[in-house]
């Protein structure tokens, strides 16, 4: 597994695994509302006036995911989003593009790392669990069809 810097080559894919993950995991209540090319294109310019990261996870020339975090103000980081393709999941991949976010994030004098998740994405919620992470709240996403927990991290 090789963890790469998104380029503007992926971003159709990255386009496409969004889309994927939101609206054919019927994750997301509001279907016929699928992202364009230009709306991720949008979407990375604004997040990057700060300190945003988005990665393409490689697996033997093949991209099999992406995770994307941020700084935020007062040493916070945030998880915004980690995506295994299905034929790559259960293979460790989400737990080394995790292990890579956390330590940027150390490397950048975070106290605290929090992230939304899904409660009825059982995988994600125990790999967050498995490196520390706590539910701290519960709540009803504005657009998803499951209640979401936000979990933190201190380090």
């Amino acid at each position: 597994m090789l963890l790469k810097k998104l380029t503007k080559n992926e971003l159709g894919e990255l386009k496409d695994m969004i889309n994927t993950a939101r609206w054919q995991e019927k994750v997301f209540l509001t279907p016929n509302k699928k992202l364009l090319d230009s709306d991720v294109v949008s979407f990375i310019r604004e997040k990057k006036k700060g300190q945003y990261w988005n990665y393409i996870i490689w697996h033997k020339n093949k991209i099999a995911g992406y995770i994307d975090f941020e700084l935020l103000k007062e040493k916070r980081g945030h998880i915004a989003g980690i995506y295994i393709k299905p034929e790559f999941r259960r293979k460790g991949f989400a737990t080394k593009a995790l292990d890579f976010a956390l330590e940027i994030f150390k490397k950048q004098g975070c106290r605290l790392i929090y992230a939304n998740i899904f409660s009825n994405n059982k995988p994600i919620k125990l790999l967050f669990e498995n490196k520390g992470f706590m539910k701290i709240k519960r709540f009803k996403h504005p657009v998803a069809k499951d209640l979401a927990l936000r979990l933190t991290l201190n380090f």
